[in-house]
């Protein structure tokens, strides 16, 4: 993490570029896609908020003052704050673009950090966001059952009206009745979560 190249104090970490850099290049791309006249789809990943927990020196006079402790999760704060403003930044450069308003904006993370140590893979280290925003959408809506990203996209599909798509796919829409469900796996353990049960199994140990 700290030699050579892979430091990258200026524009990035080892993981790759600061997100606000990645942020001006998404919307670049956004407005190329847009000139084409043809619906657009982008997956956006960004990777500030990982260790190191690093942010760019030039943000960090924006971000609020933080009890930042040694662990993982605590310095994560610090990255999760530059994000928030991040996104907002994002909203208010776009706001004035051709195809915001006809946007839908999806916003979750990939996994969780390792807040909750009691508990072998404690079901809440897995407990992520998930936020669908979009100028199209005139109705608050939340969705209080157990979904994962393999329900992302048929809540999707259900929001635009193409419930005859749902059948064909895993997941369960979230803004259905009914029960829902969470697969995980970390490292050598498989865990399922729904309304009623928590099943962990550790891989090879019998």
């Amino acid at each position: 993490w700290e030699d050579g190249f892979l430091k990258n104090n200026e524009t990035g970490t080892m993981w790759g570029l600061f997100d606000h850099i990645m942020f001006d290049k998404l919307i670049e791309i956004s407005d190329s896609c847009a000139n084409s006249k043809q619906p657009f789809m982008i997956t956006f990943f960004t990777t500030t908020n990982h260790d190191p927990f690093r942010v760019p020196n030039n943000y960090v006079s924006k971000l609020p003052n933080l009890n930042i402790g040694k662990h993982k999760y605590d310095k994560a704060k610090l990255t999760m704050s530059y994000n928030d403003i991040l996104i907002d930044e994002l909203l208010q450069k776009i706001k004035h673009t051709d195809w915001y308003d006809n946007t839908i904006f999806i916003i979750t993370a990939d996994h969780g950090l390792t807040v909750h140590r009691n508990i072998s893979n404690h079901p809440l280290n897995g407990h992520i966001p998930l936020i669908i925003f979009s100028e199209l959408i005139d109705t608050s809506i939340i969705i209080n059952k157990i979904v994962s990203q393999v329900d992302i996209f048929p809540t999707l599909l259900d929001l635009i009206g193409k419930q005859n798509e749902l059948d064909r796919l895993y997941g369960i829409s979230g803004l259905r009745d009914g029960p829902g469900f969470a697969c995980r796996v970390t490292d050598k353990q498989l865990q399922w979560i729904d309304s009623d049960y928590i099943y962990n199994e550790f891989i090879g140990t019998n």
